[in-house]
């Protein structure tokens, strides 16, 4: 059987970026970097793409748009293609796994799961249109938000978008607003939203409950991430046995064991967080799904580093790389820029569809940067 990707990524925000960029770089002329998809409806960028990030405190932080311009050219420079398509679930089939989405199946060797902690559609846009806004950091301070809002609004229809937890706020929250406007709770997953439009200065909520497509107007929503996070809905495409007492993912960067090429990274694996840990964890997610697909194809753990034990050093000589078997997976390129073939997914590394083995020119080059790398830690 063959498969379609060695490694897909559920979820493009930080940590998704992170994984599948790992995936794709690899840092030693002698590894062989592994074909990825980005999995995700509400494509790149995903919560970065709202506000303001921080990655170690208030005097280090992008707006999420200058995170974006760091982590875009990767994705294009590694040609790393782009599904809009929501995963419904995934299942293993020895030694695969299968994830689902509403229009196919897929196929893989490792799966990163960095789906944050709610499955994001269009709102971006919604922000951008200041239709929605994010309630967060407490909920001291997400109450002295809504008041403000509450102040300077008569006769609005507000939609407060949470987890089942919502219920205690949204109680809270209609007494404080004292009938000005008229407020209601939407419970994930329960009633899982599918699209956001603007119509007419009106906010339109597509979402799926019951099997049935619904729509919802309002004139605003507001994202209570506090219920969101004791209850996410985003891991509920987990079977039981991997999500803890709290919903996450209990399934990590590093995987385990009774799940071969399963890892998880970002908020899907618990609270609190922020983009600086998501990233990297959604690196250390990455290299472990790499890990695992190389060693499935090749029978051996990947040459990443350019440090060895004593004793351990290869020869000065590129050494021979792996057979590839065409019956299970396409040849990728040798180079550490993308040079793989074109999937049926993407129009990414047209025309540029380069044979495993090596040619006279690509072995010399191998042989120099080898020869240099270990002078370097002969020098060090």
């Amino acid at each position: 059987m063959s498969y379609d990707f060695d490694v897909i990524v559920i979820g493009a925000g930080p940590a998704g970026m992170a994984a599948a960029i790992r995936c794709r770089w690899v840092k030693t002329a002698r590894a062989i970097p592994a074909s990825v998809l980005l999995l995700d409806p509400a494509g790149l960028g995903g919560l970065a793409r709202i506000g303001t990030i921080n990655l170690t405190g208030p005097a280090f932080h992008f707006e999420g748009p200058e995170l974006m311009e760091k982590l875009f050219p990767d994705i294009e420079r590694f040609e790393i293609p782009l599904l809009n398509e929501a995963a419904l679930g995934f299942r293993r089939e020895e030694p695969y796994w299968i994830v689902r989405t509403p229009a196919r199946e897929l196929s893989c060797l490792s799966v990163v799961l960095a789906t944050g902690v709610r499955r994001l559609t269009d709102e971006a846009d919604a922000f951008a249109a200041h239709k929605m806004s994010i309630l967060a950091g407490g909920y001291e301070r997400a109450a002295e938000r809504f008041i403000a809002w509450s102040r300077e609004h008569t006769g609005q229809r507000l939609v407060l978008i949470g987890g089942e937890p919502l219920t205690e706020s949204l109680h809270l929250f209609q007494i404080f607003d004292e009938d000005r406007n008229t407020i209601t709770g939407f419970y994930e997953p329960r009633q899982r939203i599918t699209g956001l439009r603007i119509v007419d200065d009106t906010l339109v909520i597509t979402y799926e409950e019951g099997g049935e497509t619904r729509e919802v107007h309002c004139d605003k929503a507001m994202l209570d991430y506090h219920s969101l996070l004791q209850a996410p809905p985003s891991p509920a495409i987990l079977p039981a046995a991997l999500r803890d007492m709290a919903g996450y993912s209990r399934i990590g960067p590093q995987g385990d064991p009774a799940y071969p090429g399963l890892f998880a990274a970002g908020d899907c694996t618990g609270f609190p967080s922020m983009s600086l840990r998501a990233m990297a964890q959604g690196a250390e997610a990455g290299f472990n799904a790499y890990r695992h697909a190389y060693e499935y194809k090749f029978g051996q753990p990947p040459s990443l580093f350019a440090f060895y034990v004593l004793g351990d050093r290869p020869p000065l000589t590129a050494s021979e790389l792996p057979e590839i078997d065409p019956g299970i997976h396409q040849p990728i390129g040798l180079s550490r820029h993308s040079r793989f073939p074109a999937h049926p997914l993407t129009d990414s590394g047209e025309d540029q569809l380069v044979s495993h083995e090596l040619v006279p020119a690509d072995s010399a080059l191998l042989a120099q940067e080898l020869a240099e790398k270990i002078a370097t830690v002969h020098r060090r």
